[in-house]
């Protein structure tokens, strides 16, 4: 299609969308920072400076489909990859000749000529990205512009100045002979970012768009014979200022080229529907196939012939008519309804389909032409304010997806695709967004394959001025409306795809309400999508909302749509902690529908180093871009980018498991069981379980459920044989496995599972001191030697850890175990500034000191020590241990941690040592066998696991904590010869934590950009930890672990272990079971003294108030969640006591004779309503008197003080005033509201 007809095209689509007449080309809005916009004129070349054009002599945008000759090769060829089996199909896809040049003015004007000299060019690969082949400068920016590091500043619509390279591609073909007297087209199905294209040394086309495919009719340019092809490329266009997605950037040809040909009247497009009946179970489908004509048709009565085949290729439907053609450009619409019985439905659990061909017959009779779709029955709608398919309300168990691999960029093979539904559907998730592009076609094929839902997104996003563009322009109308006809007119026939999405982070606009009304009368059978502009679409999407923001969604008077995130749970490096509380909350309330985690896969390239030959993945800053960069933050993924599994998968399987297994009654071996699949009745699962004593198996057995969709339902479990043993430790172990093989798993695939505590071992056994060896002691320049027949032992009394350990002669520990208080940092650590805020931690354990000891001997057999020891941070923390040390060689430490309340969180508590680099196996009774933290342990149940050190180590591509394990009943570190050291926690303490690897904290807390550049420790590093901080995930720029998550300042940090020389007769339970007696306390802790707090504090919360607003709590906010402020400094504080209210809300409070002083709380909007744009002012009245006033408060405004002087005052009034007209989102908080005596 010319560019004249492109515009009166789209001139025809905004008319009829109404576009408003007073928005015209000159509606430009203030220039970024300054900067005066781009001068734009439709004069200027097409690349630049010129968005209303982004394309010229392109085909109208049609589904994706292949000409075939014949009813049973389009039967037997349906899909994207099929295309090659067709006479019709060229690829061009291989070597091509290539060249660049840095910049426009070296533009190569006459490349495109048959003439032209290319003798020294190079060769590329076509698909490829030019970057991942030597040439031009890879870059990665977030949200930025990847041109902004440029001298020259520019404004859209104008393109780079200083630096825009262009890529020159040419290759021949030979002309098929067999397609004399057809139509040729070209398909070039992604291109980054704009080019023109050339045949036989003419001008035929151009287009912008880079992630959806557009075709050109280049038959006149064609030949019989060899014919040269030519592509000139920019790197950056002016339509890449709508193409500001979070991604590195790249460049080129990077999908498929191909040729084919049509006869000259041919099916140019068609259109399926499908529609079910009110009962979901007889269907309509709907075909309209638009029949079109080329120069050199031969007129007349053709006959549109349609067929529907079953999934065993079985004629199920057919149907045909006459349409008359008669003239040259012509297109005719036909359409066909016809009726089916029951079919198979489609859906992610079960994806039925069956295959539509299209046959067209020419006058004569002749097929000339047929066309093949695989089609899916399904309905997708809002009904009850839920998302429903197939009458069944949907939750999306879904993870955003980038078309990247580590050693190709952006070119992903079908096997990578496959790879990645596999591992998507093998892990519980059932919908995937396109982030934010459309993807490769084959990639819905797959989906439509195996189950996946798919919202598929537009070409679209602003990030780095969202604020300007494209808003109400009228100037990028044509081309915002563009990529959303080029996305839906493509994949409208694809079942997995049930919403469309109208692009990511582009703000707001009128050219998003031309978007969403352009979607929904295009296609009104499938949902719309747009997170900025909630309004016009048909959910209520969010991104990273907290799980307080999220329940405040529910006290909404309008809260009337499916509520949805469509970015949550940010994966980036050792991430996605407390995803269970946020699915608890999803699954809490029917308008929630859940979301998709941030995402899927890193994007990272695999580079050599070229000194070691090291393979390591590189990122934002290695290519010579470190000024400007967003480093890592591409790398999100819950994989690597060459797919390897990282642990949080695990976790995200566990969480989104369709069937709830739930404790009802284990003593008479109850579970109650909810299957919370859509489609599918359990007995299609084989139930197992197993009970495990002390981490063996000893009974198991099958069962069998039949339980429908949606239901629920108690099973028993055959445990009445079972005697248990009230010195050991039992579990049971449920899960669901596959009956049959699947597409995606083998037959026996576990898909759900669960574990529960029969019966803990919570008491040790008492040691009779009878049954303990004598030892010997004697203090020497405080150190404390400690000695029995087969081990030493030395109590540094300086630092207050353990100097030396031996057992049979052999040094157990290489260097001192010594308390820790540091854990390296992770990507949502350094986010949320962790490194500065908590680095008072960072040293304090290696600088402790000991103020004060007692030793106490019992008996000669038992050696008792007690420390007081100084920690220096900020203010000094204080710990309180006691070691006791007996003649068996056993040392238990007793260990409390004092900080005060005005110090960050702490990251970890913990003892830290090196061990023989010949210890390097590891067994452990906890949890396993993958990494796991505080916050993320759902996945990885209790049981006993090995592992070699070297594996503990996670290589995530910006070194960070890694190889925790938690819930740790006990852990070996031994040799080949099972020597080595044995930990155990105690049965009436709680579970420790440990981790063993090859680097220190210290060392991966240093910097250093990649795994490879470790300075890798000769010993293995052992941490026995306690307790340490959650991983967090809600987001990796400001987001901490949840408060259960971390160790509070402020509140006593307790554990307690036990370490024993380690050799291959120990028992490490019966070690676990065996303890002295460690109730006396600490005798520097029991001096201690008590904080005591005077009587002297009264809460508001705690006395009879009256409120005007009956949306008022006490302690908690009106949704439920704690009362959070972020206060002056920045630190964000959640109050056990206040008072939370809608505004236009009087509190009052009658403090007549109680002897009040002073009156003091903070104030401000809840965080809960963070997301949201609620005013408020809060004003305090004393008898009367306006006492304190804040002013209009907004929900980003951090807290104020208030500190008011009560003497004489009768009654005090506090008020939450709305400001704006809406008080939903007016959530005032006076948190820690109290009045001092």
């Amino acid at each position: 299609m010319n560019t004249v007809k492109m515009m009166l095209l789209l001139s025809s689509v905004l008319t009829t969308l109404c576009y408003s007449d007073n928005l015209d080309g000159s509606n430009h809005a203030k220039g970024h920072e300054g900067i005066n916009p781009g001068s734009y004129s439709k004069t200027n070349p097409f690349w630049t400076n010129n968005p209303e054009i982004f394309g010229d002599n392109r085909e109208k945008a049609h589904v994706t489909k292949m000409s075939f000759n014949t009813i049973e090769e389009a039967l037997n060829n349906p899909n994207y990859t099929d295309f090659k089996n067709s006479k019709n199909f060229k690829s061009l896809n291989g070597d091509w000749k290539f060249k660049l040049v840095d910049h426009p003015d070296q533009d190569l004007k006459d490349f495109y000529k048959t003439s032209y000299n290319t003798n020294n060019w190079k060769t590329i690969p076509v698909p490829s990205s030019w970057q991942l082949h030597g040439y031009d400068q890879i870059r990665y920016n977030d949200t930025a512009y990847p041109w902004e590091y440029q001298k020259t500043p520019i404004n859209h619509p104008d393109t780079p100045k200083d630096y825009n390279p262009i890529g020159y591609y040419k290759r021949e073909f030979n002309m098929d002979k067999n397609w004399g007297g057809r139509e040729v087209y070209i398909s070039f199905q992604g291109v980054e970012s704009a080019y023109y294209l050339y045949v036989n040394g003419e001008y035929v086309g151009y287009s912008e768009d880079s992630f959806t495919g557009h075709d050109f009719d280049i038959t006149k340019f064609l030949k019989e014979g060899s014919n040269e092809i030519a592509v000139k490329v920019y790197r950056w266009s002016d339509g890449s200022w709508l193409e500001s997605q979070d991604m590195i950037k790249l460049s080129g040809i990077f999908r498929d080229v191909f040729l084919y040909s049509t006869p000259k009247t041919y099916i140019r497009d068609y259109t399926v529907v499908t529609d079910l009946d009110k009962n979901y179970e007889n269907a309509d489908l709907n075909v309209k196939v638009d029949v079109s004509t080329k120069s050199g048709f031969v007129p007349g009565e053709y006959t549109v012939i349609g067929k529907v085949y079953d999934d065993k290729k079985k004629e199920v439907k057919n149907f045909e008519k006459v349409v008359e053609v008669t003239g040259d450009e012509l297109k005719q619409i036909i359409n066909f309804n016809e009726k089916f019985i029951n079919p198979k439905k489609w859906s992610s659990e079960e994806p039925n389909l069956y295959t539509l061909v299209l046959a067209l017959k020419n006058p004569k009779g002749e097929i000339i032409e047929t066309v093949s779709n695989r089609i899916g029955f399904r309905k997708v709608e809002i009904k009850d304010n839920k998302i429903m398919v197939n009458g069944k309300k949907l939750m999306l168990r879904g993870v955003n997806r980038h078309e990247f691999t580590g050693d190709k960029g952006r070119v992903v093979s079908e096997d990578v695709m496959r790879k990645d539904i596999e591992l998507m559907k093998q892990n519980n998730i059932n919908t995937v967004r396109s982030s934010h592009y459309p993807n490769d076609p084959k990639w819905y094929d797959l989906c439509d394959e195996y189950g996946l839902y798919v919202m598929d997104e537009a070409n679209l996003e602003t990030h780095g001025r969202l604020d300007e563009i494209p808003q109400d322009r009228v100037e990028w109308t044509p081309a915002v409306i563009d990529r959303q006809e080029a996305m839906v007119e493509r994949s409208k026939n694809e079942p997995s795809i049930i919403m469309w999405s109208i692009g990511n982070e582009s703000s707001t606009g009128k050219n998003f309400e031309l978007a969403a009304k352009y979607l929904k009368e295009k296609d009104p059978t499938r949902l719309t999508h747009y997170e900025p502009q909630r309004d016009i679409t048909d959910t209520y999407s969010r991104m990273y909302r907290s799980i307080e923001e999220m329940k405040a969604y529910l006290v909404y008077e309008d809260n009337t749509k499916p509520y949805l995130q469509c970015e949550f749970a940010h994966g980036m490096g050792n991430s996605i902690g407390n995803l269970q509380d946020y699915w608890d909350v999803m699954e809490s309330n029917e308008i929630f529908h859940g979301g998709y985690i941030w995402d899927w896969v890193d994007q990272a390239i695999e580079t050599i180093d070229p000194k070691t030959g090291e393979k390591y993945f590189a990122y934002g800053g290695d290519w010579g871009d470190e000024e400007f960069t967003d480093k890592n933050f591409s790398a999100n993924g819950l994989i690597f980018a060459d797919r390897t599994v990282q642990p949080e998968l695990i976790e995200v399987k566990k969480v989104f498991q369709n069937i709830g297994i739930k404790n009802s009654d284990l003593s008479k071996g109850k579970i109650s069981l909810e299957n919370k699949y859509m489609f599918t009745n359990l007995k299609d699962y084989s139930g197992n379980w197993e009970v495990t004593e002390n981490g063996k198996v000893i009974k198991s057995g099958k069962f069998e459920v039949d339980l429908l969709p949606g239901a629920k339902k108690d099973v028993e479990i055959p445990l009445k044989d079972i005697k248990l043993d009230s010195k050991k430790e039992y579990f049971i172990n449920i899960n669901f496995a596959l009956k049959n093989d699947k597409s995606w798993a083998p037959k026996g695939y576990i898909v759900a599972s669960e574990q529960f505590q029969l019966k803990d071992k919570n008491i040790s056994e008492k040691i009779d001191l009878k049954n303990v060896k004598e030892l010997k002691y004697k203090e020497n320049n405080s150190i404390l030697d400690i000695s029995g027949k087969n081990f030493k032992a030395e109590i540094d009394l300086k630092k207050g850890g353990i100097k030396s350990f031996e057992s049979n002669g052999k040094n157990i520990i290489e260097t001192p175990l010594e308390f820790n208080f540091w854990r390296a940092p992770n990507d949502n650590d350094r986010g949320n500034g962790a490194m500065k805020r908590l680095d008072t931690w960072r040293y304090a354990g290696k600088n402790s000191k000991v103020v004060n000891y007692k030793v106490e001997n019992i008996e000669n057999k038992v050696i008792k020590v007690d420390l007081e020891i100084d920690i220096p941070t900020k203010e000094t923390s204080k710990l309180y241990v006691t070691y006791l040390i007996d003649g068996n060689g056993e040392i238990l430490v007793d260990s409390s941690l004092y900080s005060p309340k005005t110090l960050p969180e702490i990251p970890e508590f913990s003892m830290i040592t090196e061990l023989n680099p010949k210890n390097n196996r590891v067994k452990w009774y906890g949890r396993g066998p993958e990494e796991n933290y505080i916050d993320r342990k759902t996945g990885y149940d209790v049981g006993i696991y090995e592992e070699n050190v070297e594996n503990f180590f996670i290589p995530y591509i910006n070194p960070s904590e890694t190889g925790n394990r938690s819930d740790i009943r006990w852990v070996e570190i031994a040799n080949e010869n099972g020597e080595g050291l044995l930990v155990t926690s105690l049965p009436e303490r709680e579970t420790l934590e440990f981790n063993t690897l090859y680097y220190t904290p210290e060392e991966l807390s240093s910097g250093k950009r990649h795994p490879f550049e470790l300075d890798k420790n000769k010993n293995v590093v052992l941490r026995i930890i306690g307790k340490q901080m959650g991983v967090g995930g809600d987001n990796s720029w400001g987001a901490r672990p949840h408060d259960q998550y971390q160790l509070k300042s402020g509140e006593v940090q307790r554990y307690t272990f036990k370490i024993v020389g380690k050799n291959k007769d120990i028992d490490s339970f019966e070690k676990r079971d065996n303890n002295l007696d460690i109730d006396s306390k600490n005798y520097f802790e029991a001096r201690r003294a008590i904080e005591q707090v005077a009587n002297n504090v009264v809460y508001l919360s705690d006395l009879g108030v009256k409120n005007s607003n009956k949306m008022t709590s006490k302690d908690k906010t009106i949704a439920e969640n704690p009362l959070t402020l972020r206060l002056e400094n920045g630190e964000v504080i959640k109050f056990d006591k206040g008072i939370n209210g809608l505004s236009d809300n009087d509190i009052i409070v009658n403090i007549e004779g109680k002897g009040f002083k002073k009156f003091q709380s903070y104030v401000g909007l809840d965080r809960e309503v963070l997301g949201y744009r609620g005013t408020a002012e809060f004003k305090v009245f004393a008898d009367g008197k306006e006492v304190f006033n804040s002013g209009v408060m907004k929900s980003s405004d951090r807290a104020k003080f208030i500190d008011i002087d009560l003497n004489g005052v009768k009654e005090l009034k506090l008020q939450i005033l709305n400001s704006d007209g809406v008080t939903k989102y007016d959530h005032g908080t006076y948190g820690d509201a109290k009045f001092v005596k």
